[in-house]
C-alpha cells in the first residue's frame, strides 16, 4: 500500500544496501524503490504499484505482513492515553487503510469502465459481422438470381429459335405443296381440262334420283331412298378414294363411276344449298345464326337430296371426333373429295360467332352430329382436310359428311 510522506530516508537507506523489488524480483533502477515503513525490509518499485505510477510525490507503502498487523482504530484503548509516536503511527495506519480502498474503488472502477468499452467494441464487430454477413447473402442471391434470369432468357431464346425453325419448315412444306400442285396442273392439257370441265357441268345438271333414268345410279337412288337409309360411312363425293382420277356420281360404294383424265380440286358452288340456323342441345353453347351451306363441286346429286330435307333449324350435338370418325378415313384420310357441304356465315354479324365456334371445335378435337330422315350429317373442321384446302378466304371453315343410318333388325 501506498501512501504519500515527506522522507528520502528509507529510499536512501534501501539504495546502499542493494535491495530488489518483491514483485519484479530485480533491482532495476533503485532510485524509484519505495521500502516498506513497518519493517525496512521489503521493497518495491515505484512503476510495480498497482495503479497509476507516482514518481515525483514521496509515499508510504506497508508490505502484506506489516499491514496485516496494524491496528484498526476502534480497537485501541481510549482509556490509556497514547503517546505522540503511537498516536502518529495510527494516524498513518488510518490513512493508509482509506488510500488502500480508494485505490481498490479506482481499480474497479477502471476496470467496470474498460469492461463496458470493450463489450461496445465487441458489440460493434458483431454488427459489422452481422451487417458483412447479411450483405454478402444478399450478394448471393442476387447473383444467383442473376444466374436463373440469364439461363430463363437463353431457355427462351432456344424456345423461340426452335418455334422459327418449325415455322419455316412447315412454311417450306406448303410452299412445296403448292408449288407441285401448280406444276401438276400446267403439266394438264387444255384439252382435257376442258373435257373435265363439260363432264363436271353434266354432273351438276343430272336430275335428282326419283327421276326417270336409265343409269345404274338413278335405280340405286330410288332403292336408297325407299328403304330411308345410306350404307355406312358412304362416299358423299364423285370422285373415289382409290384413284385421284375418278368421279363418284352418286352416294352408295356400289355405285358407277365415270373416269376422268384431270384431278380437279372440290369447290364450294356458289349459289347455297340451304340456309338456317345451328342449335345445340347444350345451351351454353348457344346458337350460331343464318348459316349457308354450300354443296361441293364433286359431290353426287343424292348430297342435294339429302340437303334439301333438312329442316330450318338444325339440332346438332358436340360430340368428341374419334366417335363419329369414319372409318373409311382412318386409313386414307380426309380429302376434298370426302366433303360434301361446306358450311359459312351468312354475313358479318355471323362471323364472329362462326369463328369462335370453328376455333373450339378445333381446339377440343370436337365434331358436330345432326340427325337427319336418312341419314346423319357430321360436320368436322377443315384442319381435318389436306393443308392445300384447310382455308377459303385464308380462314378456316366447317365442311360436313352424310353418313347412313344403321338398319334396325327388327
Amino acid at each position: 500500500m501506498i501512501h504519500p510522506s515527506f522522507s528520502h530516508t528509507n529510499d536512501s537507506i534501501l539504495m546502499q544496501m542493494g535491495t530488489v523489488c518483491i514483485k519484479c524480483g530485480d533491482e532495476g533502477f533503485p532510485e524509484t524503490l519505495v521500502v516498506c515503513n513497518e519493517c525496512q525490509a521489503c521493497a518495491l518499485h515505484r512503476y510495480c504499484f498497482d495503479g497509476p505510477v507516482v514518481f515525483w510525490e514521496e509515499v508510504m507503502w506497508f508490505c502484506e505482513d506489516c499491514e496485516a498487523g496494524l491496528v484498526e482504530p476502534s480497537s485501541v484503548d481510549i482509556r490509556v492515553p497514547a503517546s505522540p509516536e503511537h498516536s502518529d503511527s495510527i494516524s498513518l495506519a488510518n490513512d493508509a487503510i482509506k488510500a488502500k480502498k480508494e485505490l481498490r474503488n479506482c481499480i474497479n472502477r477502471l476496470k467496470k469502465r474498460n469492461q463496458q468499452a470493450h463489450n461496445i467494441i465487441e458489440k460493434q464487430k458483431l454488427n459489422k459481422r452481422k451487417i458483412s454477413s447479411q450483405q454478402a447473402h444478399e450478394m448471393d442471391e442476387k447473383e444467383e438470381q442473376d444466374k436463373r434470369q440469364i439461363s430463363n432468357q437463353q431457355q427462351q431464346k432456344m424456345i423461340e429459335e426452335e418455334k422459327v425453325k418449325k415455322r419455316k419448315v412447315i412454311s417450306q412444306q406448303k410452299q412445296n405443296m403448292i408449288e407441285e400442285d401448280k406444276h401438276m396442273k400446267r403439266k394438264a392439257s387444255p384439252d382435257s381440262f376442258a373435257k373435265t370441265k363439260a363432264l363436271l357441268s353434266d354432273n351438276h345438271k343430272m336430275p335428282l334420283p326419283g327421276h326417270t333414268q336409265g343409269s345404274k345410279c338413278t335405280r340405286e337412288g330410288s332403292k336408297f331412298k325407299n328403304e330411308s337409309e345410306l350404307p355406312r360411312d358412304a362416299a358423299n363425293s364423285n370422285v373415289g378414294s382409290e384413284s385421284a382420277q375418278v368421279s363418284l356420281v352418286a352416294t352408295s360404294d356400289d355405285l358407277s363411276f365415270e373416269e376422268l383424265d384431270h384431278h380437279v380440286s372440290a369447290q364450294p358452288i356458289a349459289k347455297p344449298t340451304w340456309r338456317g340456323s345451328l342449335n345445340f342441345r347444350n345451351e351454353a353453347a348457344g346458337i350460331v345464326t343464318e348459316l349457308l351451306a354450300h354443296m361441293s363441286s364433286l359431290a353426287c346429286p343424292k348430297v342435294m337430296e339429302e340437303t334439301q330435307l333438312l329442316p330450318k333449324v338444325l339440332c346438332g350435338d358436340l360430340l368428341p371426333r374419334s366417335m363419329v370418325w369414319p372409318k373409311s378415313f382412318k386409313y386414307e384420310g380426309a380429302t376434298d373429295k370426302s366433303i360434301a357441304l361446306y358450311f359459312f356465315p351468312q354475313s358479318q354479324r355471323d362471323e364472329k360467332a362462326f369463328h369462335k365456334l370453328v376455333d373450339d371445335i378445333i381446339q377440343h378435337e370436337l365434331a358436330i352430329r345432326i340427325a337427319s330422315i336418312n341419314a346423319d350429317l357430321v360436320i368436322f373442321p377443315s384442319t381435318t382436310l389436306p393443308v392445300e384446302h384447310r382455308r377459303v378466304q385464308a380462314k378456316y371453315y366447317l365442311w360436313g359428311v352424310f353418313r347412313g343410318k344403321k338398319t334396325s333388325l327388327a
